[in-house]
């Protein structure tokens, strides 16, 4: 539970830093549990992995996963995504415009041209609206094996050797 605290706050300290003096709403961050005592205890605050893991299920690796969910803008999601670096890993990322009743406005966002109350000849292309993300990641804090031995295990789960090296060689060495 230590690690999963420290991993939490340096997670909530990342959400802080992505709203840029903006506000922003956070709704849950759920995790897995880590043992019995903890699954009799965690009720809504559990994140079910079902098979979500990139590396944890391998053997010899140890990872934590985590959803994080908030609304607001999409330059606040990137600059949240741009701070999960390594040991950090992306497992799925959604997003939902939440879309408001507005007079004068189509459901998708855009503004109409059409509207009444023009204070200016320039209006916006896309109304910038709120919108929910979810991500849901990884955060490795075990490896056992050697580099070597990892490329070994993960060789066969990507098709272009040169997308895999690269790849595995970003990981590692953010770990390290």
């Amino acid at each position: 539970l230590g690690l999963q605290s420290a991993i939490v706050k340096e997670v909530v300290d990342f959400i802080t830093t992505s709203a840029n003096g903006n506000s922003l709403k956070i709704y849950s961050i759920k995790r897995e549990a880590v043992g019995d005592t903890d699954k009799k205890h965690i009720g809504s605050e559990e994140l079910v992995t079902n098979n979500l893991k990139l590396f944890g299920h391998l053997e010899n690796v140890k990872s934590l996963m985590f959803e994080v969910k908030f609304t607001g803008k999409t330059n606040q999601a990137r600059t949240f995504l741009n701070q999960l670096r390594p040991p950090y890993c992306i497992v799925n990322f959604s997003s939902f415009r939440k879309t408001e009743d507005r007079t004068n406005e189509i459901d998708s966002g855009f503004i109409s041209t059409s509207r009444a109350d023009k204070k200016t000849d320039i209006l916006p292309i896309i109304h910038d609206i709120d919108s929910q993300f979810t991500f849901v990641f990884e955060y490795i804090y075990h490896i056992e094996y050697s580099t070597e031995k990892l490329f070994q295990i993960l060789k066969d789960q990507f098709a272009n050797k040169e997308i895999e090296s690269k790849f595995l060689e970003d990981i590692i060495n953010g770990i390290n």
